[in-house]
């Protein structure tokens, strides 16, 4: 390797699944830091960008409509989902669910030929290193956890360069798969680079600046804007809190919710102040200027209320993965836990009266916390250096996908009988 091999400018590509908002965000904020840093950066959405509109519609639509009303079935499939013999993963059904979309996708790799992929969801490493192990491409492959569980399917991505995971305590899960200790890289789950860095104004300044109340306890309510999670129903009992306290809800862009809500202030008369918001862009400043987040515990914006050593509370039912997140943080007494036939009002009217409860969350969230991140992330892309395709592989573009599926299906046969 040339000695400043490792700071030459690279070609990443980012593959993001649209189910959720959360693997999109993770993908941006890894988006920003490689172009900030001089990089050329492609982001490819598997099913938007390579499969067929239908299926685009069931991941990145129905799943969310699924999750929202049938949500212990969505836990049970995945449960389901997560095999028992890791060893079997050359004959997970996954494969044959992403063929289309992996035969589709080897054209952006040879045209693009990027020096490493990153995934963020699960379906877009199997991918690449389908396709890597099929043609022996060079690129490299990084696979980000984004919670604190082990995927469904995730023993099939043993074959990745690095995997990123949210903490070291959780190490033994994926060397159960088969990972190894040198592929994991406990750095974290990766958020807005702006969450990372201190507030430079106190919490009155910040309020103000906001347009808000600067002396009354401020709650902030985010279920995100997938709709489920039921937040006016949230929203009511948090009214109920007898003092004034400030309320910021963040409905994203669940329009529905924030009419209802709209609504509800119009024809009412509160103790509370309450700023209903949309979707908002510096989402870092709010949590800043607040003292308690109610909401969900997704990964991403769990680690945001980390960042910014924001109590949260739990006030809804968890998807499996964000029941993962909040046990983690249960464990290190770094949530508080509203148990089953607790007041939420009465929960908050306690924080208000006992400053302490929230100090010691917040203590707590500061012992998680890491800062570096993204510049770890990005130590490990310069480590792993640029590699040359040259014309070697373009034999490949004139491949039909049916050839493709074809030695893919190959490799896997052959690969799990050896």
């Amino acid at each position: 390797m040339l000695e400043d091999e490792s700071k030459q400018r690279k070609k990443i590509l980012l593959l993001t699944v649209t189910a959720g908002e959360g693997h999109n965000s993770a993908m941006k904020t890894l988006k920003a830091k490689f172009e900030a840093e001089g990089n050329k950066v492609k982001v490819v959405d598997v099913f938007r960008d390579h499969g067929s509109a239908f299926k685009y519609f069931i991941i990145s639509k129905a799943f969310l409509t699924f999750c929202r009303y049938f949500m212990p079935l969505f836990n049970l499939g995945f449960k389901m989902c997560r095999t028992k013999n890791p060893n079997k993963r050359d004959r997970s059904g996954v494969h044959a669910f992403l063929k289309k979309e992996t035969a589709s996708f080897l054209k952006d790799i040879i045209d693009y030929q990027p020096d490493v992929i990153f995934a963020t969801h699960i379906y877009g490493a199997i991918m690449a290193l389908d396709l890597k192990r099929t043609y022996d491409l060079p690129y490299k492959v990084i696979f980000i956890f984004t919670d604190c569980v082990v995927y469904p399917y995730a023993e099939c991505a043993i074959y990745a360069d690095k995997v990123i995971t949210p903490y070291d305590a959780l190490k033994n899960n994926y060397l159960k798969l088969g990972y190894s200790e040198d592929q994991i890289l406990p750095y974290g789950i990766p958020v807005k680079e702006k969450f990372y860095q201190k507030p430079i104004m106190t919490k009155a300044v910040l309020r103000k600046q906001l347009g808000l109340d600067e002396s009354l306890f401020t709650v902030m309510l985010m279920l995100g804007g997938g709709g489920y999670g039921n937040m006016v129903r949230i929203f009511k009992e948090v009214i109920k809190v007898k003092k004034p306290i400030q309320i910021l809800v963040i409905c994203g862009k669940d329009a529905k919710t924030k009419r209802q809500i709209d609504k509800y202030i119009a024809r009412h008369i509160l103790l509370h102040k309450v700023v209903n918001y949309g979707f908002v862009g510096n989402i870092e400043d709010l949590m800043a200027a607040s003292d308690l987040l109610l909401g969900k515990c997704g990964g991403l914006s769990s680690t945001e209320a980390i960042c910014r050593c924001l109590p949260l509370m739990v006030t809804t039912k968890l998807l499996i993965q964000e029941e993962a997140n909040y046990q983690f943080l249960l464990k290190h007494n770094a949530v508080l836990q509203l148990r089953k036939g607790d007041k939420v009002a009465i929960k908050i009217e306690e924080c208000i009266a006992k400053p302490s409860i929230l100090n010691e969350v917040a203590k707590n969230l500061a012992s998680l916390r890491n800062c570096d991140i993204l510049e770890n992330i990005y130590m490990v892309v310069n480590e792993l250096g640029t590699v040359e395709y040259g014309t070697k592989f373009d034999y490949l573009l004139a491949y039909p996908k049916s050839r493709i599926k074809k030695d893919v299906r190959k490799m896997l046969k052959t690969k799990h009988k050896n």
